[in-house]
């Protein structure tokens, strides 16, 4: 008995590892990153390019690196303000203010859908792909008759597995922080949201 138990708890991880592996090799076919104005601003020959960095959240045991950026060629008046997050250590990934605005009020709305299908029988699975390289994936499936779910959230090399949505209210409130930083720092936003 105890073999057939180890048998069906191996079958099990085996699962959920494939469904990982699945879930990020699908990510980088189906999704095209956009690149940020702000990286691209360091692209630009012949000028100089100058950048301020404000740590909005320092790197520490279970908390990663937020950085609030601002960057502008030398003699033009316009500014470009960005928020890096740390996906691994050193290495970030960057979001324009304007697409950071729309980035949230998406997020708002993703917590909100995944919270309603942890209640509800028929709906068990919400997905989300930005092109900020975020992808969020909650899924629920039902073995020996108990209900199992799982909250896969991604960003950059980042890739947390959970069943609660305590994390990605985490980066949620990262994005509020830095958001009030970079406004602080003079960033408006340039765009209308998209409506619901």
């Amino acid at each position: 008995m105890k073999k057939i138990i180890y048998v069906l708890f191996l079958c099990l991880i085996l699962v959920i590892l494939n469904v990982s592996a699945q879930q990020t090799e699908e990510v980088q076919k189906d999704t095209k990153l956009q690149k940020s104005k702000f990286d691209e601003l360091f692209k630009i020959k012949d000028k100089i390019v100058f950048n301020e960095s404000y740590t909005v959240i320092k790197r520490e045991k279970d908390t990663s690196a937020v950085l609030a950026r601002v960057g502008w060629v030398e003699g033009e008046k316009n500014k470009i303000y960005a928020a890096s997050f740390e996906s691994t250590v050193f290495k970030y990934i960057t979001i324009d203010f304007d697409r950071l605005v729309l980035l949230k009020a998406d997020l708002e709305r993703v917590i909100e859908k995944i919270e309603k299908a942890m209640e509800d029988d028929k709906i068990n699975a919400v997905r989300y792909i930005s092109p900020d390289d975020i992808y969020i994936n909650y899924y629920e499936w039902e073995y020996m008759n108990e209900k199992n779910s799982n909250l896969y959230f991604k960003y950059g090399d980042s890739i947390f597995q959970d069943k609660t949505t305590e994390r990605l209210k985490s980066f949620l409130d990262s994005i509020d922080k830095v958001q009030a930083k970079l406004i602080s720092l003079g960033a408006t936003r340039q765009i209308n949201l998209r409506k619901k």
